[in-house]
């Protein structure tokens, strides 16, 4: 009677599989589910830094209803969708114009700019937010530019005004995402076969129509991974807001990150501050997750 053996290989039913993606599962659950679910366990109590968290201090939902009171929350919130909403999409657009001049450059020339394409990558946020508010400066060269078109500060207040601190955060996020745009959509431009576009060059298709019949839809998938990716990372972002203006002036550009830092570690109100951070788990997985789950569904389904 032969007995079956077993051996570590890719074969189904192996233990090869599950001890390859344990270590990635350990970190997941060390750094991700835990921290999240105490995190929730800390939104349900009143708790400060450097106090203790005992089931004296629970407070059920309380801390969620306040934060549904609070005009700064509600304020923030809204500031956080703008931001997203801005940043990916500002990071698309450019991102797919750069992208596709990009290509279109001799290959060699391609080779030289790249690595400058993704110089932004490379500094860290904050030092980004503090490069943009000496560009920002009243005697900076925004300003100067800005001069030459007869656009005075009077007209345009940057970080100081209430109307344009948000946009100007906006502005440099565009300028640190926008290469991983370019990274990502450039590798999606050389996947698709040159036949079609020289198909549609015979047919006398113009460029425009080229890239929106042609272009544009080979390249849904990647703008999907695009939204998701950007999306969550311009939610949860920080650095960028709190360098250039603090969420000022008036709360103009505060976001539900910058107001949970700002309670967590300058107010000490940390069960506060992990509402706040809940709320943003629950706007990310509104606004990206859940559309990006659903996309793919009915991607599968159709195929």
């Amino acid at each position: 009677m032969d007995r079956k053996s077993f051996g570590l290989s890719m074969e189904k039913g192996d233990l090869l599989p599950t001890i390859l993606i344990l270590p990635t599962l350990l970190i997941v659950l060390c750094f991700t589910i835990i921290p999240m679910f105490y995190g929730i366990y800390v939104s349900l109590h009143e708790y400060r830094l450097g106090g203790s968290l005992s089931s004296e201090n629970l407070v059920g939902i309380s801390n969620y209803v306040n934060a549904f009171k609070d005009s700064t929350t509600k304020k923030a919130i809204v500031n956080t969708v703008i931001f997203a909403v801005g940043c990916v999409a500002g990071d698309l657009v450019f991102g797919t114009i750069i992208s596709v001049l990009l290509y279109r450059l001799k290959e060699g020339v391609q080779h030289i700019l790249r690595p400058f394409m993704i110089m932004p990558l490379l500094v860290a946020p904050i030092v980004t937010s503090l490069m943009w508010t000496s560009l920002l400066d009243v005697n900076g060269v925004i300003y100067w530019a800005l001069g030459k078109i007869g656009i005075t500060y009077a007209q345009f207040k940057g970080v100081s005004g209430t109307s344009t601190a948000l946009f100007c955060c906006i502005t440099a996020h565009w300028w640190t995402n926008i290469p991983f745009v370019v990274i990502v959509l450039s590798a999606g431009l050389l996947c698709i076969s040159e036949d079609l576009y020289e198909a549609a060059y015979c047919d006398g298709v113009g460029l425009m129509k080229t890239f929106w019949y042609i272009t544009l839809p080979l390249l849904k998938s990647v703008y999907m991974t695009i939204i998701l990716i950007s999306g969550v990372d311009t939610i949860k972002s920080m650095d960028v807001v709190f360098g250039l203006t603090k969420g000022g002036p008036n709360n103009s550009s505060m976001t539900l990150n910058l107001y949970s830092y700002l309670q967590a570690f300058e107010s000490g109100n940390m069960s506060y501050a992990m509402t706040l951070s809940v709320l943003t788990l629950i706007l990310a997985l509104v606004c990206f997750g859940i559309p990006f789950v659903r996309y793919n569904n009915r991607k599968r389904n159709q195929s």
